[in-house]
């Protein structure tokens, strides 16, 4: 169980959503970085947050409804 949740969670996520101006996260894991680059978010911004390092990341709407 867990194998390639994150995969499958943002699957239906950016399936579903309807937000017109795309999907923006933060993540604090660098792991994490290249799963989003896959499905398409950049990198905006990385800064310090006490003893985290965070990434901001956005994924601009691709298609229009």
């Amino acid at each position: 169980m867990g194998r390639d949740a994150g995969r499958r969670l943002l699957d239906r996520l950016l399936a579903d959503t309807s937000a017109t101006a795309g999907v923006f996260l933060t993540t604090a894991d660098p792991g994490n970085v290249a799963l989003y680059q896959h499905f398409g978010f950049v990198t905006l911004r990385r800064l310090s947050v006490g003893p985290l390092n965070v990434a901001t990341m956005l994924r601009r709407r691709t298609s229009n409804p």
